[in-house]
Order: C-alpha cells, then sequence, then structure tokens
C-alpha cells in the first residue's frame, strides 16, 4: 500500500453491503491514511443504478 499515490480515492467492493471483506479492506485502506468507501451495492448494481463507476487502467 505504500506504493499507491495518496491522491488516489479507493472504492472497495465484493457483492454488496453484508459482506465482511469490504469492511476489513477498508479498515486496513484507513490505518494506511489511505482515502477509500465502500458501495452501497456491489459493482454491477452500481452501475446498472446510474452511478459512474471507472475501473483503474492496466
Amino acid at each position: 500500500m505504500d506504493e499507491r499515490p495518496r491522491a488516489v480515492h479507493i472504492v472497495a467492493d465484493c457483492h454488496g453491503p453484508c459482506c465482511v471483506l469490504s469492511n476489513d479492506a477498508l479498515a486496513m485502506l484507513d490505518e494506511a491514511g489511505l482515502a477509500a468507501q465502500q458501495l452501497p451495492a456491489g459493482y454491477p448494481e452500481s452501475k446498472a443504478s446510474g452511478l459512474q463507476v471507472d475501473l483503474p487502467r492496466h
């Protein structure tokens, strides 16, 4: 995580708010000082509802 630029905003998603893995990831990112949030639903649901979702370029 030290290699991540601090200006990048990270979104955690693991298919909905009931998934505890994204909560764990958010806690780790927060401890590392990185800005992050959880999607209110999973990625497909968020995209289908019209939210802007951009995937990183590799």
